[in-house]
């Protein structure tokens, strides 16, 4: 278990040196740069993937919300506490824009 731990974080350590010494350099934007100083871990890589991989589902849902973000998070929290996946959420069905803001909701 420890060599394969040892393993890992040798992976991860040349991966942040490439990225820091050539892919980074060529960068016009420094969206990235979390990747040179933050500490990677399974957890760290996964969840970037998740977002990065679902950037275009989290555009629509914004796009169809008309930007309205208080609105969103209000159907966020409404909708993700029943789905086994909060990802599920950015494919659901009833992702109607500007339905009626619940008066409960902080």
């Amino acid at each position: 278990q420890e060599e394969i731990i040892e393993a890992r974080d040798e992976v991860y350590h040349r991966a942040q040196s490439d990225f820091v010494d050539r892919v980074q350099p060529l960068l016009r934007a420094s969206t990235y740069g979390f990747f040179a100083t933050e500490p990677l871990n399974n957890a760290t890589l996964l969840s970037r993937s998740l977002y990065y991989h679902r950037l275009p589902d989290f555009e629509r849902l914004w796009t169809r919300w008309e930007g309205d973000l208080s609105t969103l998070l209000s159907w966020l929290r409404r909708e993700v506490p029943d789905l086994e996946d909060p990802f599920e959420v950015l494919n659901a069905p009833a992702m109607n824009p500007l339905p009626q803001s619940d008066p409960n909701d902080p």
